[in-house]
């Protein structure tokens, strides 16, 4: 035999787990080229009722380095399954996916096109505790994933909408990059839904429009929000040395014209960065709290401007005129 081997593999498991889900039933074939290193591959995911969830095939030849004819099948996917890759950022993830993306030219660069589809998608995020779903169909453009004209609605159905220009980098595979995303709220859209035993530091509910500007990786995002309170918003900062959750049994003294520079710093480790201009007005019920014990508590509605920072290290500063 003067010719090279053509290798050739085959995996079949029944059922294929993921993180304790089932996720179906996994085929695979592979068959390896040689004298032109070459391989070919046709792997295909299917449900026990033989619905095909993923297909990918395709050929890549290491010898020029070339990809040919590579593509990637998703048929309505349960999201769920990538929820462990956003431990402690969202919960609750809920919905489907599909794709129809192909892959051609050289394995350095790779031209990559079609689509992604989520369907009915809903999570939370567990910083805000606020939860939003949408359904949207994104194209995908070498490695550019764009982003405009998804519409975001909260658990209200309150809309807001992400800016042309507003794209998911993923040039770099390791490490995926949010690239000039910006979210607009027109009307009043929830931006925070937490208890004091969320986060110490501020909660509440609270109802803005404005815009919140995403960029760098995904890992560490930075955000820069320049908001404006609505109609249902209230706010508490308790800024007094205890921890411990009271409730709302105690006694509250208000004042129109308060003016405070409140500065409180915490280390909690985060995975993001965030800067908040925030224009507070009559819409918007805050309330300060010094002492819950005995009523130490400052609260009722005005006008102002607070700003808040959070940076990677969890350090939390707070200051602004009320």
């Amino acid at each position: 035999i003067n010719t090279e081997p053509i290798y050739e593999a085959s995996v079949f498991i029944s059922p294929l787990m993921y993180n304790k889900d089932t996720l179906g039933i996994f085929s695979g074939i592979t068959n390896y080229n040689n004298s032109i290193r070459k391989l070919g591959v046709d792997v295909s995911l299917q449900t026990y009722e033989q619905k095909h969830l993923v297909d990918v095939g395709g050929y890549i030849n290491f010898g020029d380095k070339k990809i040919s004819n590579l593509y990637v099948r998703m048929n309505d996917n349960p999201v769920k399954i990538f929820e462990p890759f956003m431990e402690g950022e969202v919960t609750g993830l809920e919905g489907t996916c599909s794709a129809n993306i192909t892959v051609n030219g050289r394995t350095e660069d790779p031209d990559i096109k079609g689509s992604i589809g989520l369907q009915d998608v809903a999570l939370t995020v567990d910083y805000l505790k606020t939860r939003y779903h949408f359904t949207h169909v994104f194209n995908v453009n070498g490695r550019i994933l764009n982003l405009a004209g998804l519409k975001v609605y909260d658990e209200k159905n309150h809309a807001a909408l992400v800016s042309r220009g507003s794209y998911l980098d993923v040039s770099n595979f390791n490490r995926v990059y949010l690239r000039n995303v910006e979210l607009v709220a027109t009307t009043p859209f929830m931006v925070m839904n937490t208890r004091q035993q969320d986060n110490e530091l501020y909660f509440g509910q609270g109802f803005a429009t404005g815009k919140i500007r995403f960029t760098g990786p995904i890992d560490n995002v930075n955000m820069n929000l320049n908001l404006n309170t609505e109609a249902g918003t209230q706010m508490s900062l308790p800024i007094g040395s205890s921890s411990e959750y009271y409730g709302n049994d105690f006694i509250h003294f208000v004042n129109k014209k308060l003016k405070e520079n409140i500065v409180k710093d915490a280390s909690h480790s985060t995975n993001f960065t965030m800067n908040l201009n925030l224009n507070v007005n009559e819409n918007a019920f805050l309330q300060i709290i010094f002492d819950p014990t005995v009523g130490d508590i400052i609260s009722g509605t005005g006008d102002g401007n607070i700003q808040m920072k959070i940076n990677d290290e969890g350090d939390f500063t707070m200051y602004g005129a009320y």
